[in-house]
């Protein structure tokens, strides 16, 4: 029984040794390119954004957004249905 024991915890330390240093070596995520907020009087808020939402009472909503020269429309509808326009 103490033969198992020890076999089984030199087996564990092996794996540890072999495994960690790959775990290591492995690349950080990738930056985000933009980040969505700001530090202003002291404090950690979202940046401004050109996306001007409006929201219906029945449920529906319509988005606009500008992407560079091109402007976006989202508009989901009371039923769910989503309806996404591009113009440029």
């Amino acid at each position: 029984m103490n033969m198992i024991a020890r076999s089984l915890m030199s087996a564990l330390a092996l794996t540890t040794v072999v495994v960690q240093p790959a775990l290591a070596q492995s690349a950080p995520p990738p930056a985000k390119a933009a980040f969505n907020w700001e530090v202003k009087d002291g404090q950690v808020v979202r940046k401004a954004t050109d996306v001007r939402r409006t929201d219906n009472s029945d449920g529906s909503w319509r988005e606009e957004s500008k992407e560079g020269s091109c402007s976006k429309t989202v508009e989901h509808g009371k039923d769910g249905s989503i309806k996404t326009t591009r113009a440029c």
